[in-house]
Parts: structure tokens; sequence; C-alpha cells
């Protein structure tokens, strides 16, 4: 913008009789006259675009002053009547000379020039001198002074600096006694021109939020305390006077978030002692301590045992084995999760038998934990089963070395509820241990009931099953358990991940842990000899040891001997076998009347089966015999009817050729398999075993082997026991020829180190093993002599 220097004001105003001061809001643009230029005075620069505020207004003035509209436009003398009350900085302005100031424009200027395009008073500066010819010369200018009203100036700047730059400019003829009409002119245009440019919006102020209070002052002391909810945290809240120190401790157990992620009572007592050095209060409410007291306790009851088991499970392995309740090791797992979590829900498959690991926890708890009472609650016709698991339990004897005791202790009183009686279970009062049997039942946990320590909810394998119900049972289960609120519930119902229940409940498929269980399973079924079976027996038994003995002085034994010697050992098989026979109808009932559907009898003796069926089917039992391997199709079809008979089936089952006998297949079903004799090798039993096709599903397939109380088959299945860790039922496909009997059911001549070798196994079932030795074939002590005749009346 172009400066000129100002004139001094005149005491009186310019004589302008045909244009006065009164009629300037009513004269055309056109014919008004445009401010007198001073003899030095330069043109105006081109004035560049005016902001869209100041646009605005000039548009809206420019529409008053074409439609006639005078109402807006103000005369000086009425402006300064109108504001009596003159603002404090243009009191102040009044009593110092304006200096270095654009000269301030009257109103009537004001109004005049907004409606004027901003850059035509510097385009036309002949113009404005000719408009006015009887106007008063300009003296010549003066260095600009100071004045009085610079301080007015400087106070209207930030609202001049919105009018036309043109307004400014010819403000500098204004008269000085309309001064404070000016300043007063300037703000309410600035003003008015403001509040056209941008009028607040109604729905904004309505929106508009209430300031927020001012925030409490935090207390100088610093506090923990405890959020409850699903998912329970800490919270910590640091004190105005917190030093850094227990600050920077306090960030050690905190997460990305900034959570508090202290669990345990060692590190939140190590905190209340480093706030207590630094002589700053730190609070901890009730409810934290249980909190981290309850996390503390988890992990305590784990290593505790851990020191009490340092070589881990194998102990107790052993320990049940013993006393022939076997425990897998997913079995152990779940007692021993029992015995640490607290709360829990147990819904393995019914094959991993739950009832076996549950009675174990309870041992462990009385043992190791001090638990004094147990509350079983049940449907009473499940308590049979739990009392079976619970005294097999304390029947097992774990002795540890380290510690120097065992695990059974006197047993603590139990008490039992049925489930299905409410009055009974209203007046139950809660024990050290609650095992609640829910499998059968939707009514859960009561309430009253849930302040055991630990809690044990053993429910079906499909509890989180996709069946209307099985949710809301889960739910409410997990809730009971979910003590600690760690927030693996809150993940499962955020997001549906059953893995993040992890710490609240277990629940495994058999499949998954099916290698853990051997394929079959080995029992023995002790038969009576007769005594007339007796009597045979023991001399055949006598008669052995004296050929044994001969050989054993001379190391010699000729083809008739040998002959005469095995004919008389298959005798003693054949007696064992009668035995087993006189008591097949028996063990056959008692397994169909157990449940089985599939029974799969292996003799020896071929020729004599299809008898035996007769004879049993006579007896009222399913019975048939598989035909021999020389007519395969009546085998193959005689195998089918018994896998897919709808009823109970017993089948007879012959050694063939090796690898040539028909397989037996099943629909996966659990059969039992039953030896009526027992085989000289080991090898001809596995070799059986392979022939049936149980399914992969099917773990612990029971083998039943018949054996007469005395017997040298007896005898030969202790020396020789049937290993069936090695056996699997993916080898029941296998048709690799498996090893032929060394003694089959006829004589058969022998020869170097097979005879030699049968003739120690003969020799060692009759006598001391360590004795057995065979003589040399080259020297042959005379003092190698085995008296036998104690044995073989002891066994008699």
């Amino acid at each position: 913008m172009a400066t000129s220097s100002r004139r001094r004001p005149s005491a009186q105003p310019a004589a302008n009789p045909a244009t006065p001061a009164d009629d300037l809001s009513t004269t055309p643009a056109s014919d008004r006259p445009a401010a007198k230029a001073s003899p030095t005075r330069k043109p105006a620069k081109a004035t560049p675009a005016a902001p869209a505020a100041p646009a605005a207004k000039a548009a809206k003035a420019t529409k008053a002053t074409k439609t006639g509209d005078t109402t807006k436009a103000v005369k000086p003398a009425k402006a300064a009547a109108a504001t009596p009350e003159v603002s404090k900085p243009a009191r102040q302005a009044r009593k110092k000379p304006v200096a270095n100031v654009a000269p301030k424009a009257t109103e009537a200027d004001v109004v005049d020039v907004a409606v004027e395009p901003m850059a035509e008073p510097a385009a036309e500066p002949a113009r404005a001198v000719a408009a006015a010819p009887e106007a008063a010369p300009k003296p010549a200018a003066r260095p600009r002074q100071r004045g009085r009203r610079a301080a007015a100036a400087e106070q209207t700047t930030e609202a001049a600096a919105e009018l036309p730059v043109a307004t400014v400019t010819a403000a500098a003829d204004a008269d000085n006694g309309a001064l404070d009409a000016v300043v007063v002119a300037v703000e309410t245009a600035a003003h008015q021109g403001a509040d056209e440019v941008a009028p607040p919006a109604p729905e904004a102020e309505a929106n508009v939020a209430p300031a927020a209070p001012p925030a409490a002052p935090s207390p100088a002391h610093s506090s923990i305390t405890l959020v409850d909810g699903i998912r329970r945290r800490l919270a910590w809240q640091a004190g105005s006077h917190c030093p850094d120190t227990l600050l920077q401790a306090v960030s050690r157990w905190q997460d990305e978030r900034g959570q508090l992620r202290l669990n345990d009572a060692d590190g939140l007592s190590e905190l209340l002692a480093l706030a207590a050095r630094l002589g700053h209060p730190l609070e901890v409410s009730d409810a934290v301590w249980a909190h981290v007291a309850a996390h503390s306790d988890l992990r305590q009851r784990i290593d505790h045992l851990e020191a009490q088991y340092p070589h881990g499970l194998d102990a107790i392995a052993q320990a049940s084995a013993e006393a022939h309740h076997p425990l897998r090791p997913c079995q152990l797992e779940a007692a021993f999760f029992a015995a640490c979590v607290g709360a829990c829900v147990l819904a393995d498959e019914p094959a991993l038998q739950i009832e076996a690991p549950v009675a174990l926890a309870w041992t462990l708890v009385q043992r190791h934990f001090g638990a004094a009472g147990l509350t079983v609650l049940a449907p009473a016709s499940a308590w049979p089963q739990w009392q079976a698991a619970l005294s097999a339990a304390q029947a097992v004897h774990v002795a540890n070395a380290d510690i120097n005791t065992d695990i059974t202790t006197a047993p603590a009183p139990i008490t039992w509820l049925d489930a299905d009686d409410a009055q009974a279970v209203a007046s139950a009062t809660a024990t050290d241990v609650l095992l609640a049997d829910v499998r059968c039942s939707t009514r859960g946990v009561p309430q009253h009931l849930n302040t055991a320590t630990w809690l044990w909810a053993v429910a079906d394998a499909h509890l989180l099953g996709p069946q209307p119900g099985q949710r809301a049972q889960a739910e409410a289960l997990l809730h009971t358990v979910d003590r600690l609120r760690q927030g693996a519930l809150a993940d499962w119902l955020e997001h549906g991940d059953i893995d993040a229940l992890a710490p609240l409940l277990l629940q495994r498929r058999f499949a998954d842990v099916a290698e853990q269980w051997p394929a079959w399973t080995s029992a023995t079924a002790d038969c009576a000899l007769s005594a007339e079976q007796a009597e045979t027996h023991q001399t055949g038994l006598t008669q052995i040891a004296a050929q044994l003995a001969r050989w054993q002085r001379s190391g010699f034994l000729s083809d008739t001997e040998q002959l005469a010697l095995q004919r008389q050992v298959l005798g003693l098989q054949h007696l064992s076998e009668a035995a087993s026979t006189a008591a097949l109808p028996g063990l056959l009932r008692k397994a169909l009347d157990a449940g089985t559907t599939r029974v799969i009898v292996f003799s020896g003796a071929g020729h004599s089966l299809p008898a035996l069926a007769q004879a049993l089917q006579a007896q009222g039992l399913p019975v048939q015999a598989l035909p021999s391997a020389s007519s395969p199709r009546q085998a193959d079809a005689a195998a089918r009817a018994f896998r897919d008979a709808p009823d109970a089936q017993v089948l007879l089952v012959a050694d063939g050729v090796p690898g040539a006998e028909p397989r037996i297949g099943l629909n996966n079903v659990r059969p039992l398999v039953l030896h009526l004799d027992r085989p000289w090798s080991s090898a001809v039993l596995l070799r059986r075993l392979r022939r049936v096709r149980a399914g992969r599903a099917q773990r612990e397939v029971p083998v039943l082997q018949c054996l007469a109380t005395g017997s040298l088959a007896a005898m030969r299945a202790a020396l020789d026991p049937l290993d069936l860790s090695a056996l699997d039922l993916a080898e029941s496909a296998d048709r690799t020829a498996a090893p032929a009997e060394v003694l089959g059911s006829v004589p058969r001549l022998l020869r170097g180190e097979t005879l030699r070798g049968w003739l120690t196994d003969l020799l060692a079932c009759l006598g001391d093993a360590s004795a057995a030795e065979a003589p040399d074939t080259a020297t042959v002590p005379s003092s190698i002599n085995v008296d036998v005749s104690a044995h073989v009346s002891e066994e008699g």
C-alpha cells in the first residue's frame, strides 16, 4: 500500500457545498468526490486482492446501496452521539500525537469506499483532484510524529486490517475533530464485518461439549488396587510424590499396555519393602493380597510336587503297575493337573478312564497338601465306579527315597451325596475337596459347596459341542472354576479359542493319546487239572527229568530218545489243553455276560475244533469253527459271517501254515482273544495276534491265556512270557511269515543248535535256570547232575 505525507488537519472542515457529509450515503458512487491527493503524494500502487471476508462485506454494502437502503449508513455526528462512552484506548489516543500511522477515515469515507472497487482510488488520481476544484490547497507535508492518537490506532490495527486498503488511505484526509467517531466507526465496521463473514451456527453451538471439570489432585501416596471383572487386573496409581526409583521398579511388572502383571506375593512384598526404604507410602488393598496369594498358591503346589517327585511320574506309574492298576502318562498328567490347579473341569473321553486320575489326585492332595475330607457329588448310579477307583488309588504305594515316605496315608472321610437328592445336597457342608460328577446332570455345582479348595467338575466329553444347552452349561461350569480370572474365560468368550481354556479345562480325545495304551493286554486264566490228569502229569514230569539227567551226564541224545522225549512233552501239553477246554464254557459265558460281542479262540489242535464247536453249541453258546486253509472260500465266508453277525459270536481258529493263514476282520469292535493252549514258543502266540485285524482306535485288546495250574505249560509260560509291548495293531496287516513252532503238534526230529536250545529250555522249565546248562559235547564232567525230584514233587 502506497503511503503519503499526511497534511495537517485544518480547523475548519473542507468546504464542499455540493456534497455535504450527510448526503454521502445517497450520492451515486460515480458522482462522489474522490479523496484529494497531496501535491507530494504518489499514485497508490495496485492493491492486491482483498481477503474473502472484506470482499463479502463490500458485496453486501454494494447491494445495500443499489437498493437504496440507507439504514446501515451512520453519519459521523450521529455515530458519535450514539456512542457517548468512548473506549479507554480512544481516550488514551487523544492525549498522544499521531505519528507514522495512516490517517483513519471517517465513517462516511468508510461507507463510501466500502462500495467502491479497491483499486479505483489508486487507478484514477487525476479524477480525484478534478472532482474537488473548490477544495483548499493542502500545505506541504512534514515529517510524521507520533501523536496522541497512536495508541488508539494500534488498538484498532487488527480490526482495520480487515478493511480494504483504500479505506485506510482515504482516511488520511479526514477531519481531526471526527477522530473519535472514526475510531468507533472502524471498530463497529470491523465487528460487523466479522459477524457478516462468519456468523455462528446454532447447530454447532448446540453440539459443543461442556468443558471438562478440573481433575482432582492426585494423592501424595501411591496405591495398588484390584479391578474386578471377568478379567481381573491390578491397577497402579502413582502418587504425586512417588520417587523415580519406585516407578522404575514398578515398570518391571508392567506389560506393553502399562498394565501391572504382578501375580506373586514375593514381588508385591518387594515393592512394599522398596517403598518403605524410600519413605514413600504405598497402599495395597486386601483384595489385592487375596488375588496375589491365590496365584502364589498355584505356583507353590507345582513346585512342591516337583520337589517330592524329582524323577517325574515314573515312580507312580511303576507303583500303579505293581498294584495291577496301571496308569498311563496322560492319566498321571490329569492327576497332577487336578491336584495343582485346584478348580478345573475334566472332560476327557470315556476311554481315558478319568476316574483313575481323579482318584490319584485325591490321594496326592491328602498326602502332600493335607486335605482332610472329600465330598463326592454324583448320581447314585455312578457311585460304584468311583468307589472302585478310590479303593484302587489307595492301594498304590509309592516309595520315594528322597523323602523316605510313601503316598499312602490313613484314608480321610468321604461324604457321598446323591446329585438327584436336592434336600441332601442343600443340607451338605463344604469340605476340602469337592468331586462333582455332572456328566449326567445339568444342575451344575451348588454355590454353597463351591468354597472347597479343590473343585473337580467331571463333565461330558462333548461339553463344548453344538447341541442346545451345551454352551450354557459350559459357561456356567467355567465361570464356577475360574476363580483367578486370569482372562482365559474372557478370551474364549470373545474369540472362541478353545486353547485359551487350558488353565481351566482338560479335554482330550482318546485318539490323541492312544499310543500311550498298548495294543494288547495279557492275562492268565488258571484252569485246574483233575485228579487223574494231575497223576498222569506227575508221571510224565518224572520221565522227562530222568531223560534230561541222562543227557546231562553223557551229552548224547539219540533220535529214538529224542522222539520219546517229544511225545512225553506233547502229552503233558495235551493234558493242560484238556483242562483249559473243560473251563472254556464258563470263560465264554463270563465274557459274553460282560458285554463282549466277539471272542476268538485259538488252538494248535485244529483237528479237534469242529467237535469242540458242536459241544459248545449244545450248551447254547454261539460258536463257529473256522474251516482250515484247505478250503479258502469257506474260510472267507465264515470270517465274513463272524464279522457281520448282529449278535455276539465265538470263533474257533486253528493254527495254519505260517504266512498263509486267513485273517479275521472286525467292524471296529473290541474282541477277546483266548489261547486255549500254550505253544512252546511265544512266537506262535504273536503270529496268532497278527491275524486279528482290530481297528487302530481299539487299544488294550484283552488276550487271555488258559493254563493248567502246575503244568509244564505253566512252567514254560513263566520262563518265556509273552511280550506284547513291541506288538502293535498295525502289525496285524503284516503277512510276513513268522517263525514256525519248534515243537509242533506232532514229533519231528531236531538237529544241531535247535535241538540243543530245546533241551536247554526244557531243562530250565524243570529246574533252576542258573543250573540249566547243556553239557559240553567234547568233555562231560561227572559232577554235572541235576536232581529234579524235589522240584517235580513240589510242583506236582
